[in-house]
This record gives C-alpha cells, sequence and structure tokens, in this order.
C-alpha cells in the first residue's frame, strides 16, 4: 500500500514538474527612445510566428511595463507594441528559456502636413439649414450689372413678379399664390411698408444686395408681421473694405441705369458709405389700339374704329435715391455702430391706359421724396 502511495505522488510531482517547465513568462518594459521615459497604457499583442494565432493582448501599467504568462511552448511569437503618437513595433522573438525580459524603445512618428483647410458654414448656407422652406440667391456674380432686384427675385421657384408695364411702373409680387399684404419685404429685418415707391423692388439695382432670401409659408420670428404666403428678406453685404463699384446701362426708349457704391474703412474703425442709384426711361414704346375717340371742334367726340400702331407718349419715369452711413465699427462697446440717411426723389408722368381709348397729357402725380 504504501508503494503505491509513493508511485504516485512521483506521478503528481512529475507531472507538476512538466507543467512548469512547458510555462512560459514574458515581461517586458516600454519607453521613449529619446527621453528613456515610460510610456504608460501601450497596447501590447502577441501572436504565434508559425500560424499567426492570437496568443494574449495587454496594455503597459503606469512604469510602462507588461507580463504575460504563456500557456505551453511556442517556438516563435510575434510580439507588437503601438502607442498614439509612436511608430508602431513588431519583433520576432524566440524565447530560449521559461523567463524573458524585453525591451521596447519607441520612436515618435511626427508627419508634416503642408496644408489644413478649415472649412465651415457660410451666412447663405446656415440659412439653407434652417429649419423654414426658404430660397436663397446670392448677387456676389451680378453686382457689376444693372439689373434690378424684382428680375433676380423673380428666376426663384414659387415667386412671380408681374409689373404694369416699362420702367417705375407698379410691380406685384405672388408668392405661392399669396399676393398684396399677405406678402412682407424686408431690407435686413426692416419692412419696406413705410417707404415710398421711389425704394421698390423694380427700381433697386441688384448690387444693393448681398444675397435674397425667400421665405414660403412659415417666416422667422425676428422678422414678424402677418406674412401669410411668405416674406422676402433683402440682405445688404456688411463686409468692411475699402471699394468703389459703378454700373451704366444704356437700352431701348432712352433708358438710363447707373449705379455707385462706394465704402471705406480706417484703422480706426471709422466707417463710410455710400449707395446712390438713378432710373430713367422715356417709356415711348409702341402700342396697338383698335379704337379711339375724336374731339369735332364743336365740342362733341365720337368713337372711331380703326387698327392703328401709335407711339406711347406722356410716361416719362425717372428717380434717384441715395443711402448714406456713417459709424464706427470693430469696437469692444459695438461690432457696428452706424447712422444711416436714405433720401430719394421719383418723378413719373400718368401714363396712359393700355386701351387708349381716353389720353392725356401734362398730368403728374405729386413728385415724391
Amino acid at each position: 500500500m504504501n508503494q503505491v502511495k509513493m508511485v504516485l505522488i512521483f506521478a503528481i510531482l512529475l507531472f507538476l514538474s512538466c507543467v512548469n517547465v512547458s510555462a512560459q513568462v514574458i515581461k517586458g518594459r516600454v519607453t521613449d527612445s529619446t527621453t528613456n521615459e515610460a510610456l504608460s497604457y501601450a497596447a501590447v499583442e502577441i501572436r504565434s510566428f508559425e500560424d499567426d494565432v492570437y496568443i494574449g493582448g495587454s496594455s503597459t501599467n503606469e512604469k510602462g511595463e507588461f507580463e504575460f504568462h504563456l500557456k505551453g511552448r511556442y517556438p516563435k511569437i510575434r510580439i507588437t507594441v503601438s502607442f498614439l503618437g509612436y511608430k508602431t513595433i513588431q519583433k520576432v522573438y524566440a524565447p530560449a528559456t521559461e523567463y524573458s525580459y524585453l525591451k521596447f524603445e519607441m520612436q515618435e512618428d511626427s508627419q508634416t502636413l503642408n496644408e489644413v483647410v478649415v472649412k465651415g458654414l457660410s451666412p447663405a448656407e446656415k440659412v439653407q439649414r434652417l429649419a423654414y422652406n426658404v430660397s436663397l440667391v446670392e448677387t456676389a456674380k451680378l453686382k457689376s450689372t444693372t439689373m434690378d432686384l424684382s428680375n433676380v427675385i423673380d428666376k426663384i421657384s414659387g415667386v412671380k413678379i408681374r409689373s404694369t408695364g416699362g420702367v417705375g411702373s407698379e410691380a406685384n409680387v405672388t408668392l405661392n399664390g399669396f399676393s398684396g399684404r399677405h406678402v412682407k419685404i424686408f431690407i435686413d429685418g426692416v419692412p419696406m411698408d413705410g417707404m415710398s415707391s421711389a425704394f421698390g423692388l423694380n427700381n433697386i439695382p441688384v448690387g444693393l444686395a448681398k444675397r435674397v432670401e425667400v421665405y414660403k409659408g412659415v417666416v422667422p420670428i425676428e422678422l414678424g408681421g402677418d406674412a401669410l404666403g411668405g416674406a422676402i428678406n433683402i440682405v445688404t453685404d456688411n463686409s468692411r473694405c475699402t471699394r468703389v463699384n459703378a454700373s451704366y446701362s444704356f437700352g431701348s426708349f432712352n433708358t438710363h441705369k447707373t449705379n455707385v457704391y462706394a465704402e471705406h474703412t480706417t484703422k480706426k474703425g471709422f466707417y463710410v458709405s455710400l449707395n446712390a442709384y438713378q432710373n430713367y426711361s422715356d417709356n415711348d414704346y409702341k402700342v396697338n389700339i383698335d379704337s379711339y375717340t375724336k374731339f369735332n371742334e364743336d365740342g362733341s367726340n365720337q368713337e372711331v374704329k380703326e387698327n392703328l400702331t401709335v407711339r406711347r407718349f406722356h410716361a416719362k419715369y425717372h428717380n434717384e435715391v441715395a443711402i448714406l452711413k456713417i459709424g464706427i465699427v470693430d469696437k469692444t462697446f459695438a461690432d457696428r455702430l452706424l447712422l444711416g440717411f436714405m433720401g430719394g426723389y421719383e418723378y413719373k408722368q400718368t401714363q396712359n391706359a393700355s386701351t387708349m381709348d381716353w389720353v392725356y397729357g401734362a398730368r403728374t402725380p405729386r413728385p415724391i421724396r
């Protein structure tokens, strides 16, 4: 019986010794190659070299040290050490004994960037991202033209502008089927209701605006108003620089349009700008009539049926507007503190009706200033 116990004890000791012999311990330390400082929390991974089987993985402690207890023997292993901002190190190691101590010195992975581009949203892109049904047109490419804002807005989907005649005629804005008082027009958020007809969409040159925002349906709270159909907000250019921009055009029926814009900002923050424009036209285009009233010398009149093509007369129009702004910018107490003045003059002859049944001359409304 004692002999049997001795044999069992000897077998157990022999088994334990075999297990201890087959176990491998891998220890190591990760440091910076330049400063020799320990790199904490560096990732360490061990794989078998022959079949690339994952054996274990861990990270270094505060002292930059790591330790692995491998179950079984591996002739060769691949150790990978990686750390943010450093070049990854891979070593193929053949453990000669049951205990191995390795040291890894990592080099910084410095890369030179040729260019760094930081992109942000422009004011127009921020408007397009609002939770409103909004369309906008930027007028940067149209500043050197003599187009008026009515021509630009008329090209926006859902907006229709109808004019009753040539230059200086009334312009009616229709937005999503609504017109009249249901459509509000603003300049930098200020309503245009109190402005005269000399400052209308069909008179304002496109160079006055930086962009045009058209809100269909619900409008932002800062615009306000009872705009059931929507609102049109004309946003002017608030960038500060020294520049002069002028344009002039001549067209049919003796039509002249001029726009001059100039601004200057001093180094001390004094700002002055002037925007002036004028429109003039004889509006003497040809019209077709099928009847007219003939007045006799005795004071009687009679209607004459006759197809005639005549040149329209007594339809001259011209207006002049000047907008002056003076103030200071980029101060500690205010980004922009400006005092503005806007003055306009309008002369418009009373135009004859489209049927030309009754004609008249030397009749003008009171000039608007």
